[in-house]
């Protein structure tokens, strides 16, 4: 009964394994007892979930606590409005704060100032909900007692005399952050829509409990000495309350009746939990341990690669990092705020250096380690033909016409390293790992040894498509694991190197996955001498992404679809303006940051609109008709990460069209944890992620 009561639990975090939202607060003291809830509290009602030392029931909500919540945030957004340009002005200690956070202060003075706009919007919107709720014969052709409403509400917010003036300063939004939707806020403000009252509840409570961090720290300043550590802890901070109003305007626009706020059991509930298990550690205590170890770690290295790229040149830099290693050793919560501000501020100029060394390190961690199930009897590159006429563009995405390599039979060999001039816009790295090589390729030349030999035969073979927001990534970091997945199944795999944005922006990374995925289908006999009975997609994060919108497209165009696919963690929505409740742990997850995935967006895909719903790009607007004719879906999700709650329902959505789809979510692990099972996390339930993946992979191929 306590699985099936539990798939609404947006994060589900007991009290010890919370990752904790604030660096100042005391447990111990009384006055801080507020922001740590009770072990009744917590146990009192088992729809609760856990979010940043905070016990919430995610289905519930009313007008009046959404009214009371915005009473309690509005004060303090209209105190601290400009108070951090105050900060830096009459303050010579921050004078060697860097240019960009102060770039990045006037932006965040800009959101929170935006605040009083949509708080004005959501009081206007919940007393007409209220007022119709309490008078069913008000409709919206009663103009009248609407209008009264919306005056009375304009006439107690300092700013604004008219609807004109609201709908004025929301076009003014519109042209700085684009998912900021003006006719959205029209249907608001006239009650032709309602705001999501579970959603915006929840966001909320999160933003009220960091502007009382955002107080406490600046209070800190103040009387602090030493103002440097409490100041960054202001910024990241504010930082939270700007991504909570891109949040908090996507949760108004979220579907109250969505299944991640059901607060009973009901058919639609069974549907879901008929094709979704969970996984929780035996010994949660240690598991919290070796976690918290993992990320500590990770944020100490996040902090240092940081200070290092600071200054310019490989020998200053490397001085630069190694200086504070050793600085920040023993000093926990001094590198913890500098990681996070790191993550948090975000400057994207250096932020994917950064993160390219910390992924590397944990990558050569494990590869160099003296661990012979690294080694692998084939291991090699090799380069497919990026045929011109058949790559996707935002132009031709709808076109369901199948590519001309399919249709035509042309000469598309594949090239290896000796004989390419390798061109991302003319070639697609692809990276061969097979457990012994069949012999009827030279690896070296890149041609057939002997065309009169029989293709060798197998069960199935993988194409794998990598994580890191289409922006990281690549076969190379994937090694550790491809190379086990091919030898805990047995077939080959062939991870794609898809290009990467910004260079390359949407629909590139998807085209090299698709573009890839025909030359198997069609090529691959006659240039690779192998035949097989399946071909089956695996991807993670961003390549799960793909390996959904390259199955949409197949049936889009015609093609035979994948027999089989396995997404882990993956990214089912792109865009800040698709909300769930998952997302708000992005605030201060050191592997999945909002900042990171903001960027991500940016730099992936343009900012039209339209692009942003299209189904290749965010998979949860597959339409209906194309879904009912996906293969089997084996999906891997993890409890603890910011992308949870899109693949819950993307889950039910493939369950209600009644596809062969199963998942298995494990509670207390975080995105990006293919890894986990070794130093410095030593997770024993991401071994038992790893294999539950080759099991997934190897049912597929078996399946008839």
């Amino acid at each position: 009964m306590e699985e099936r009561q539990s798939f609404v639990k947006s994060v589900r975090l007991d009290k010890k394994m919370t990752i904790k939202l604030n660096n100042t607060f005391d447990p111990a003291n009384e006055k801080h007892k507020i922001f740590f809830p009770s072990e009744k509290e917590v146990n009192s009602d088992p729809f609760s979930f856990r979010l940043h030392n905070v016990a919430e029931r995610v289905h519930s909500g009313t007008i009046g606590e959404i009214l009371e919540l915005i009473e309690k945030c509005e004060p303090q957004i209209e105190k601290y409005k400009g108070k951090l340009e105050a900060f830096l002005e009459n303050d010579n200690e921050f004078n060697g704060t860097e240019e960009s956070d102060i770039e990045f202060i006037n932006q965040c003075n800009w959101k929170i100032e935006s605040y009083i706009l949509l708080f004005l919007v959501f009081k206007i919107n919940l007393k007409i909900r209220k007022a119709k709720e309490d008078d069913p014969s008000i409709s919206s052709e009663d103009f009248k007692p609407i209008e009264d409403i919306i005056q009375a509400e304009i006439d107690k917010t300092e700013g604004f005399d008219s609807t004109e003036c609201i709908m004025e300063r929301s076009i003014e939004l519109q042209d700085v952050f684009p998912h900021f939707l003006t006719e959205e806020i029209e249907k608001f403000v006239h009650g032709k829509k309602y705001i999501c009252i579970p959603a915006v509840k929840i966001t909320l409570k999160v933003l009220e409990r960091v502007l009382m961090q955002l107080k406490i720290n600046m209070n800190l300043v103040k009387m602090n000495n030493n103002k440097n550590y409490p100041f960054k802890n202001v910024l990241i901070y504010t930082m939270k309350c700007c991504r909570l109003f891109d949040f908090l305007f996507s949760a108004a626009l979220d579907d109250e009746n969505d299944i991640l706020y059901k607060n009973k059991l009901n058919e639609e509930a069974d549907l879901l939990l008929d094709c979704l298990e969970f996984s929780t550690p035996k010994d949660v205590k240690l598991h919290r341990k070796n976690l918290l170890t993992g990320l500590n770690n990770m944020n100490y290295f996040i902090a240092v690669a940081n200070q290092g790229f600071k200054d310019e040149g490989f020998f200053a830099r490397c001085t630069k990092a190694l200086s504070w290693a050793f600085y920040y050793k023993d000093k926990e919560e001094l590198y913890k705020v500098d990681s996070q501000a790191t993550l948090t501020m975000l400057h994207k100029d250096r932020w994917a250096k950064v993160m390219d060394i910390v992924r590397n390190h944990y990558i050569k961690k494990r590869i160099n380690a003296k661990d012979t199930s690294f080694s692998i009897g084939l291991n090699t590159l090799i380069y497919i033909p990026n045929y011109p006429e058949d790559q996707l563009t935002t132009a031709n995405i709808e076109d369901i016409s199948p590519p001309n390599m399919m249709t035509h039979s042309l000469d598309l060999p594949f090239s290896v390293g000796l004989d390419v001039d390798y061109d991302h816009d003319r070639h697609i790295q692809v990276r061969v790992v097979a457990n012994d090589d069949w012999n009827r390729v030279n690896w070296y030349y890149g041609n057939v040894i002997d065309p009169s030999l029989d293709p060798v035969y197998y069960e199935a073979i993988i194409i794998h498509l990598h994580g890191g927001g289409f922006i990281l990534g690549s076969s190379g970091e994937a090694q550790p694991t491809i190379i086990r997945f091919c030898k805990d199944t047995g077939y080959p795999i062939f991870s794609v190197d898809y290009r990467l944005a910004p260079e390359y922006k949407y629909p590139s990374a998807i085209s090299d996955c698709f573009l890839v995925y025909c030359w198997f289908r069609t090529y691959a006999e006659k240039y690779l001498r192998i035949k097989f009975g399946k071909i089956l997609l695996y991807g993670e994060s961003a390549g799960g992404n793909c390996l959904l919108g390259v199955t949409s497209l197949c049936i889009q165009k015609g093609i035979e679809p994948p027999d089989g696919i396995t997404s882990v963690y993956a990214a089912i929505g792109c865009g800040m303006n698709i909300f769930s409740p998952s997302l708000l742990f992005s605030l201060d997850d050191p592997i999945l940051n909002a900042s990171f995935l903001s960027i991500c967006c940016q730099e992936y895909v343009d900012d039209e609109t339209h692009l942003k719903q299209h189904y290749t790009l965010s998979p949860k607007f597959i339409p209906k008709e194309i879904l009912k004719k996906f293969p089997p879906i084996r999906m891997i999700i993890c409890g603890l990460d910011p992308l949870r709650d899109e693949q819950i329902r993307f889950v039910y959505k493939c369950a209600s069209f009644d596809l062969n789809i199963h998942a298995t979510e494990y509670r207390y692990l975080t995105h990006m944890c293919l890894g986990h099972n070794q130093e410095p996390y030593k997770l024993k339930e991401a071994s038992k992620f790893l294999e539950q993946i080759s099991y997934y992979i190897s049912e597929l191929g078996k399946m008839h």
